[in-house]
């Protein structure tokens, strides 16, 4: 049921995430600063680098990988 979208097309993938990089470079500035804490806990690296080794495993095998088999 889903149309494709009929707005003009990005020409570029900065200009669809322009608003979100700003943002996100706004946060970390403000870390850097000691202004505010960092939204990012271990917990969040940590699931992070899961999914990298699940991601670079199934590049490995060309094959899908789950979380909980790199996990194990």
């Amino acid at each position: 049921g889903e149309l494709f979208p009929s707005d003009t097309p990005h020409g570029f993938f900065m200009d669809r995430f322009a608003e979100s990089y700003r943002a996100e470079l706004s946060v970390f500035l403000e870390v850097c600063a000691g202004t505010r804490p960092s939204p990012c806990t271990a917990q969040d690296a940590l699931e992070v680098a899961w999914i990298a080794e699940a991601a670079t495993e199934s590049l490995r095998r060309g094959a899908p990988v789950t979380l909980e088999e790199v996990r194990s």
